[in-house]
């Protein structure tokens, strides 16, 4: 129960983060205001979702499993999606000043 709840967690911030991040490039014309504060938002649920990943990988999953053994491959992956939304959110703040 704990380890799907971990990753339910996981899920449900990943999924806020697609759905904002949609939601700020593919909306029509935004304010610069409406884009700073999209961007910001972005900018903090991908922090969040790197932040969670590290706790529920370095910690929470390995009380319930073995220690992870992470390929170099999906290490790439997962930290390609974080830079992607934390880069995107500050291209939508910085165009919106």
């Amino acid at each position: 129960m704990s380890t799907l709840l971990t990753l339910l967690i996981f899920v449900v911030i990943v999924s806020w983060n697609i759905h904002t991040s949609g939601d700020l490039f593919l909306e029509g014309p935004l304010t610069p205001q409406m884009k700073l504060q999209w961007g910001q938002k972005v900018l903090i649920l991908a922090l969040l979702e790197g932040l969670w990943a590290v706790i529920t990988l370095k910690w929470l999953l390995p009380i319930f499993f073995d220690p992870l053994d992470l390929s170099k491959k999906q290490i790439l992956v997962l930290v390609s999606g974080i830079a992607f939304s934390v880069v995107s959110g500050i291209y939508a703040m910085l165009d919106a000043s």
